[in-house]
């Protein structure tokens, strides 16, 4: 289970916990996890904290179509 997997939002002492995580792929994948679950109720929220993060174009076209995904099942 992610770490991010019940958060409805990102509080500052979330966001330090995250910012804490040293090894940068798995602080990327628990933000991106925490963008997923914030997806299920609010996309525009989602697509806001994405374009916040450090992400290839690659990435940001994966995790935009998951966004899209995931607010199409809603």
């Amino acid at each position: 289970m992610s770490l991010t997997s019940n958060w409805d939002e990102l509080t500052p002492s979330r966001r330090l916990l995250l910012d804490s995580i040293g090894n940068l792929e798995k602080r990327k994948q628990a933000m991106i996890n925490h963008i997923h679950r914030i997806a299920q109720s609010n996309a525009r929220q989602a697509e806001s904290m994405m374009h916040e993060m450090n992400l290839t174009d690659d990435e940001r076209r994966q995790l935009q179509e998951a966004i899209t995904m995931i607010q199409s099942y809603r």
